[in-house]
């Protein structure tokens, strides 16, 4: 059996998700003030941007995959998607303390914290792999989903990368005298063709199936344990 690829679909949620969180993956204090304000101008914009072109049309998409499930397949993904936002919401705390130990300077107690994330990895899995036959059993659908999907994806794309680009232009002095914060080049690698996201298909297809409908930053980016999201990519095969 081939391997599982809603390609089109999975491509716009991953697009969603880079265009408002790219800007936020990266902790560390951005030392110019000036800088520091015009990357929260461009996440502004990213946001505005992905709330009015992008959400309604994959709450849309999730309507209509929700809709094709049965009764008991809803049910089961459903509870999936509430372990998962448990879980999210865990890994933010955990997160929150390793670098407030940091600050501290508790790098024992920080240590100790991420080895806990493995613990969160291990649990994910288990929700990807209980994922794995509802996803076989709608899998038709996430394919129609994904071909009325793929038309969107050059304009977005196109959309994004003009938002990026004048942003750019604007702040090219800026730019010029301070250090290139690496954070932006994943926000600008992000809208390369399919295939050099920052999240891989198929987890971006775990995404979305998990997705509660709800703010697409709650949707975590790496998380340092090698996961994005904390989420394994399925396997559907």
């Amino acid at each position: 059996m081939k391997t599982f690829r809603p390609i089109a679909i999975a491509t716009a949620f991953a697009l969603a998700t880079l265009a408002t969180t790219a800007l936020a993956q990266d902790r560390r204090p951005t030392p110019n003030p000036q800088l520091k304000a015009a990357f929260q101008e461009l996440r502004t914009s990213m946001r505005t941007w992905r709330t009015t072109a992008v959400i309604p049309h994959l709450r849309e998409w999730k309507a209509q995959y929700d809709a094709s499930l049965s009764p008991a397949d809803l049910s089961a993904l459903n509870a999936l998607r509430a372990r998962a936002a448990t879980l999210r919401q865990e890994r933010r705390d955990i997160v929150q303390r390793i670098e407030q130990a940091r600050r501290n300077g508790n790098i024992e107690e920080a240590r100790t914290l991420r080895a806990s994330l493995h613990d969160q990895w291990e649990k994910r899995v288990a929700i990807v792999k209980e994922l794995r036959p509802i996803a076989e059993r709608s899998r038709a659908k996430l394919e129609e989903i994904g071909s009325t999907a793929k038309p969107q994806l050059a304009a977005w794309r196109s959309a994004a990368r003009q938002i990026v680009s004048t942003w750019f232009d604007k702040n090219r002095e800026l730019l010029a005298d301070n250090p290139f914060p690496h954070h932006a080049g994943r926000m600008a690698r992000s809208f390369w063709p399919e295939g050099h996201g920052a999240f891989g298909k198929r987890r971006a297809a775990v995404r979305f199936m998990l997705w509660d409908g709800g703010d697409i930053d709650e949707m975590e980016p790496h998380n340092g344990t090698g996961q994005e999201g904390g989420v394994e990519s399925p396997r559907l095969n």
